[in-house]
C-alpha cells in the first residue's frame, strides 16, 4: 500500500494542465491537502504559446507547467517524489 493510500486528502485533481495546476495552487495556499493526478499528455503540447491564462499569455505551455510544478513542490508539497503524479 502506498503512502497516498494511507492518508486522506481534501481534494483529488485529475489533470495537470493550467486549470489543474491553478486549482492545486489555490487549494494548497488555503491549507487543503491535494492529490494531483497527471498522465503527462497535454492537448496543447503542439502549440508554442498559451493564451487566456491570466499573467501567462504568450508563455510556452511546457514552461508554464514546469514553473507552477516547481512552485508547488518547493512551497507546498510534502511528499515522496513518487507520489506526485
Amino acid at each position: 500500500m502506498s503512502a497516498l493510500n494511507k492518508r486522506t486528502v481534501d481534494v483529488l485533481i485529475v489533470g495537470g494542465g493550467p486549470a489543474g495546476l491553478s486549482a492545486a495552487m489555490v487549494l494548497s495556499r488555503t491549507r487543503r491537502t491535494v492529490a494531483l493526478f497527471d498522465n503527462g499528455e497535454y492537448r496543447n503540447a503542439q502549440v508554442k504559446v498559451m493564451n487566456n491564462v491570466p499573467g501567462f499569455d504568450g508563455t510556452n505551455p511546457a514552461d508554464f507547467r514546469k514553473k507552477v510544478q516547481n512552485e508547488l513542490q518547493g512551497r507546498f508539497v510534502r511528499r515522496n517524489p513518487a507520489h506526485f503524479f
